[in-house]
């Protein structure tokens, strides 16, 4: 890649995805969404209600563990998940070949039974990295701000004004994702740019009049 990156990237398993992985010689590992999987489990909960609730059933107890891993160390969530998580993937992917004999390949259980399988790599990516999440939730509920005030964006008055609102936005983003409060955020951070540029502006002064 001509960026130069090396790691985790976590995703989905849309073709881009997985093409940046592949270009890249390996340098990028390609983490699926485990919480993408589930989904496909949840939809044939109509179609094969005994093996969607025993899959729904184990992501759930993967979950769990999630639940329990936060605060930790990478390197503690790491140990917890190679203790507890692998033996339950160990048992969902043995559930999937061999207790799963009965589905057809036009059932909808059918569809997250491949999925699961065919992206299993990508899916436990997160077993060997303590700093990878199991999904990509919390990226897809900050890209969820954007598409809701998408229409509100129309119209923002100018190109510079875009940028600024694109500036913005990704500051309020961090401060969830970092569970700040956002308005004190803002302001500490505005008074801070304030008090730089105050200071910026005295020293120039004081310099010129030297």
């Amino acid at each position: 890649m001509e960026s130069g990156y090396e790691g985790t990237l976590l995703g989905d398993c849309y073709g881009a995805n997985t093409g940046i992985y592949m270009r890249s010689n390996g340098l990028i590992v390609h983490a699926a969404c485990v919480a993408h999987a589930r989904r496909k489990a949840e939809a044939a909960l109509g179609n094969h209600e005994t093996h969607a609730k025993h899959l729904l059933g184990l992501f759930r107890l993967l979950y769990d563990i999630e639940d329990e891993s936060r605060g930790m160390s990478p390197a503690e969530r790491l140990s917890l998940r190679q203790q507890r998580s692998v033996p339950i993937w160990e048992q969902l992917r043995g559930y999937l070949e061999h207790e799963m004999t009965d589905v057809l390949s036009t059932d909808k259980i059918s569809e997250a039974r491949s999925y699961i399988l065919n992206q299993w790599q990508g899916l436990t990516a997160h077993l060997a990295d303590g700093n990878v999440p199991i999904d990509n939730n919390q990226c897809e509920q900050l890209m969820k701000q954007v598409a809701l005030g998408r229409k509100n964006w129309l119209h923002l008055g100018s190109l510079a004004s875009g940028y600024r609102t694109a500036t913005l936005m990704t500051i309020v983003s961090s401060a969830i994702r970092n569970d700040l409060d956002v308005k004190s955020y803002l302001e500490d951070l505005l008074n801070e740019l304030h008090h730089d540029h105050t200071t910026f502006l005295q020293t120039s002064v004081a310099s010129m009049k030297n």
